[in-house]
């Protein structure tokens, strides 16, 4: 059943923007952006700050990276629901409902430790035993896994502002705990003289723990002012399983389905680090590029997440349409501005890598990384924004149902241009872009199925204004 839309009851609009317009989307999503970026800078510099320290350091850290990630995003994926309920309260005007939500997702964070640990002690040996970067790769892993709490905890307390339209403060908190990152990252990779010895990838490890844990704290405390208790009912703190799991049972699809698509690409990966020799320095560049730049589909994402959720709570989703609009407008401006760095001036990028001259034929199939790293880029970002969608109006099996099809669009064409096919390593990005391409496609087609059924429900002078 599709509700009926009030198109001409005002709402507590989230930005100063005309809602559903390009400077709406730009005026939420930069500094979502911002915040994400300053992590991806601290990620860039700690594999930078690796590979200066040793090549197998900074191939580990990568490596297992992707590891870690099988464990926080699907937690992290519940957790991002927090801003689509925060968003929708505030959308409804029921502000009083935002701090029980909060706290039940709290306790989700701190809960979830329970299953991700034990199951990293498991996965853990199996991913590294016998593969030139297990010791390397265990130490970073094992560090990250004790503490995969943190990730969905510092989810849900930035979801409390992001979910608010109000993100300067979560940009400042990032901030600062990116610089304590970075220096923290100096100090126990290379060590200090006398006073602490270098530790390499574990320090890398232990500096990203610890300024997790320091960003938790932060706005934590900021969450427990008191104006927020008295607004928002952040007093409300007790731990109540019926709420719990009301809360994640709508991004549980979701988390499953991450699960699902990030297992295959631990899989993916793992065959890629057993091939060794180039193969392996081409992951690691385009890895770390293509991490560096998540910061643009993600937030992006986030910030439609949170547009179309606080249309949905104020009863105004005929808008939805002209915000999708948008955000691929400003996917348009984004791609021409990426294609400078990663298609025009390649060297730039590389010269960040590698200290010594490299040789022609490998230089020239880096180029080629960086050309297919910008087409993967972009599919990522498209994905984001359909998912963005469908994730604000719950659509979470979907996404689900189509996880189960991921080693169609990225094992199994790896594993064939790598043992059958013989691709060039730098040719492993294609596949991985054009898997970003396809969900782009199959999330379009679910829209356009739900915006012909609304258009066919809503009453005629609704649809008009679509």
């Amino acid at each position: 059943m599709v509700a009926s839309f009030d198109v001409s009851k005002p709402f507590l609009s989230l930005t100063k923007y005309r809602a559903g317009g390009l400077r709406e989307v730009i005026f939420l999503s930069v500094p979502i952006m911002l915040v994400l970026f300053s992590g991806s800078i601290i990620g860039i510099l700690e594999r930078i700050f690796l590979a200066k320290y040793s090549l197998d350091a900074m191939e580990g850290a990568v490596s297992a990276l992707y590891l870690c990630r099988l464990f926080q995003l699907p937690c992290v994926s519940i957790a991002l629901f927090t801003q689509v309920f925060v968003a929708t309260y505030v959308g409804a005007k029921q502000f009083e409902k935002i701090g029980g939500c909060i706290w039940q997702m709290i306790w989700f964070s701190f809960l979830s430790l329970c299953i991700t640990l034990p199951a990293s002690l498991v996965v853990g040996p199996l991913f590294f035993e016998g593969t030139v970067i297990e010791q390397t790769g265990s130490q970073y892993f094992y560090v990250l896994a004790a503490v995969n709490c943190l990730y969905p905890l510092s989810a849900v307390l930035s979801s409390f502002y992001l979910g608010r339209g109000q993100a300067k403060l979560v940009v400042i908190a990032t901030v600062v705990t990116h610089l304590l990152n970075a220096v923290l990252d100096i100090l126990l990779i290379f060590g200090v003289e006398n006073l602490i010895p270098p530790l390499g990838v574990l320090g890398a490890a232990i500096a990203t723990a610890i300024s997790q844990g320091f960003f938790c704290l932060v706005l934590f405390a900021l969450f427990l002012r008191k104006s927020h208790r008295e607004l928002y009912g952040v007093g409300n703190y007790a731990f109540n399983l019926q709420e719990l799991w009301n809360y994640v049972k709508v991004g549980l699809p979701r988390a499953l389905g991450r699960i699902m698509m990030l297992g295959i690409g631990a899989a993916a990966i793992h065959l890629i680090t057993s091939k060794g020799g180039d193969y392996l320095i081409v992951l690691s560049i385009g890895a770390s590029v293509v991490i560096f730049l998540s910061f643009i589909g993600e937030g992006l994402h986030q910030a439609m997440l949170t547009l179309v959720s606080h249309l949905i709570g104020a009863n105004q989703m005929y808008l939805k349409w002209k915000l999708l609009r948008s955000g691929f407008l400003f996917l348009l401006i984004l791609g021409v501005l990426l294609s400078i760095p990663l298609i025009f001036f390649p060297d730039f990028i590389l010269n960040f890598f590698f200290k010594e001259p490299l040789s022609e034929p490998l230089r020239q199939t880096l180029h080629a990384t960086c050309y297919w790293v910008w087409f993967h880029t972009l599919g990522f970002i498209s994905q984001s924004i359909f998912a963005g969608f469908l994730f604000a109006m719950k659509d979470t099996l979907f996404y689900l149902i189509v996880g189960f099809f991921s080693w169609l669009t990225s094992f199994l064409p790896l594993y064939c241009s790598i043992n059958f096919w013989y691709w060039s390593p730098d040719k492993m990005w294609v596949v991985m872009g054009g898997e970003g391409a396809i969900f782009s496609l199959i999330y379009c087609l679910r829209l356009r199925y739900v915006r012909k059924r609304e258009f066919i429900l809503q009453p005629k002078g609704e649809a008009a204004l679509q």
